[in-house]
C-alpha cells in the first residue's frame, strides 16, 4: 500500500494566496493527479515489492472523488473503490465528475453509509453509479447502516479485500 501526500495536504500544506481563484483551483487539481502519477511511476521501480499491473486505488470522502476521477487520468490504475463521495454538479469543470467518470471503465466499488444526509443515495450514489463507463457487471455497491463514517462498519474491510482479490487474485 502506498499513500501519496498530496501538495496542499496532511505534510503538504501550503497557505492558500490572497485571492484564491479558478485558476488556483485548477493548479492545485492538475499537481495532486501529477502526484499520483509520480506514485505509481515510483511502484514501477519497486518490482520485488510491487505488482505495477495490479494497482488499484481506495479513496474515502475527498479522496473517494479522486478514486471516481483518477482512473479516467491514470490509465495504469485497473480497479477503484470509491466511498462516502458520491456525484457533484457543483465540481468546478475542470474537475467535474460529468467529465470523468464516464471515461472510467476499470471495476468500480462503491462503499457509502444509507444515512448519510450529505451524499443522498437517490440523488448522488445511484447517478454516479449509473454515469461510469465501467460495464455493468463490474460495477458494485455495497450500503451499510452507517452515515458517513462507513468505516464503523468494519464489513467494509472485508469487502474491499473480497473486491481486489477477485479482481487481482490473493496478495501474495
Amino acid at each position: 500500500m502506498v499513500l501519496p501526500v498530496y501538495k496542499g495536504s496532511f505534510q503538504r500544506s501550503v497557505p492558500p494566496p490572497e485571492k484564491v481563484s479558478y485558476a488556483y483551483y485548477r493548479d492545485r487539481t492538475v499537481h495532486e493527479f501529477q502526484d499520483l502519477s509520480r506514485a505509481i511511476d515510483y511502484l514501477e521501480t519497486r518490482p520485488e515489492e510491487f505488482d505495477a499491473d495490479k494497482i488499484g486505488f481506495y479513496g474515502i470522502s475527498t479522496g473517494g472523488d479522486y478514486a471516481s476521477i483518477a482512473p479516467a487520468i491514470e490509465e495504469r490504475i485497473k480497479v477503484t473503490i470509491v466511498s462516502s463521495a458520491g456525484l457533484s454538479a457543483s465540481r468546478l469543470d475542470f474537475r467535474s465528475h460529468f467529465n470523468f467518470v464516464p471515461r472510467v471503465k476499470v471495476p468500480v466499488l462503491m462503499i457509502f453509509g444509507r444515512y448519510d444526509t450529505s451524499i443522498p443515495y437517490e440523488t448522488r450514489i445511484q447517478p454516479l453509479k449509473d454515469l461510469f463507463g465501467t460495464p455493468d457487471e463490474d460495477k458494485h455497491l455495497k450500503l451499510y447502516n452507517t452515515g458517513h463514517g462507513v468505516w464503523v462498519d468494519f464489513r467494509w474491510k472485508k469487502d474491499s479485500l473480497d473486491f481486489l482479490d477477485r479482481y487481482f487474485g490473493p496478495a501474495k
